[in-house]
């Protein structure tokens, strides 16, 4: 049986999976963060955190998709480049204290974000043209840039294989930002982003970790708690959700796990 202590591990794992999968993200981030709180090794949380992400980006990619929020043409100009370079990325062995301070600096960016959303339809933050928009489309909308996406795609899958997630939570800032996609497009396009970018880095991981080991117990646990949560979280923020109170408790997470990470 577990330790109280643990018990309280999978429990916040459990919810960033319900908070990061209502907004197409696999949480492989916040899980580092909650890992990290119980000081586990640098290799043992990528790998976990990455196998975490791949369930949680599927589930969430799946509800997102059966509500008609996923778009082929939004998606496929950032993958082109993004699971080559998350490859990359991954054979790239990081100093654990560099490892853990890299990403919380890279949690700041998205957590200040979250701090600022305020409720509305669009959160497009771009001029009318340029800014990595292309031609207008017939519904007012733009065409994402596909040279534009291409780069920042590859940009994200090696970061994201570098530091051992799934790059979600750096991407949909910025397909929000340009104004290529709507707030529940953008979760649909995010969650297969990330399922691609840690489906590679953890085959990668694997192979190169052949002596990674988990405690069976924990890992049912862990697993199953995830599942649900993810599961939840998704099912919710791909129906009517209002996403306001969700974005900045998910600042909230980021702000505390980068301040762990930068300061450890």
């Amino acid at each position: 049986m577990l330790e109280s202590f643990d018990v309280w591990m999978v429990v916040l794992m459990g919810f960033s999976s319900l908070l990061y999968a209502s907004v197409g993200h696999g949480g492989a981030s916040g899980f580092i963060a909650v890992m990290a709180l119980w000081s586990m090794p640098t290799n043992t949380m990528r790998v976990t955190a990455l196998a975490l992400n791949v369930m949680v980006s599927f589930i969430s990619f799946g509800h997102y998709y059966m509500n008609k929020h996923f778009n082929w043409r939004q998606f496929y100009p950032f993958a082109l480049a993004s699971v080559p370079a998350a490859i990359l990325g991954s054979t790239i062995t990081l100093d654990p204290t560099f490892f853990k301070k890299s990403l919380g600096i890279v949690l700041l960016a998205p957590m200040i974000r979250l701090s600022f959303a305020v409720k509305q339809k669009s959160l497009n933050l771009a001029p009318a043209t340029g800014m990595g928009r292309d031609v207008q489309e017939d519904d007012g909308g733009f065409r994402i840039n596909f040279k534009t996406a291409v780069a920042i795609g590859g940009a994200i899958g090696f970061l994201s294989g570098l530091l051992g997630i799934g790059g979600g939570i750096l991407l949909s800032p910025v397909i929000l930002f340009f104004g290529w996609a709507s707030v529940k497009e953008t979760a649909a396009v995010t969650a297969l982003f990330t399922f691609a970018n840690s489906a590679v880095g953890l085959l990668t991981q694997l192979h190169r970790w052949k002596d990674f080991a988990f405690f069976p117990e924990e890992t049912m646990l862990l697993f199953g708690v995830v599942l649900i949560g993810g599961w939840l979280g998704s099912w919710w923020g791909s129906g009517p959700a209002q996403e306001i109170w969700i974005k900045r408790a998910l600042a909230l997470v980021l702000g505390i796990a980068s301040w762990k990470l930068i300061t450890v």
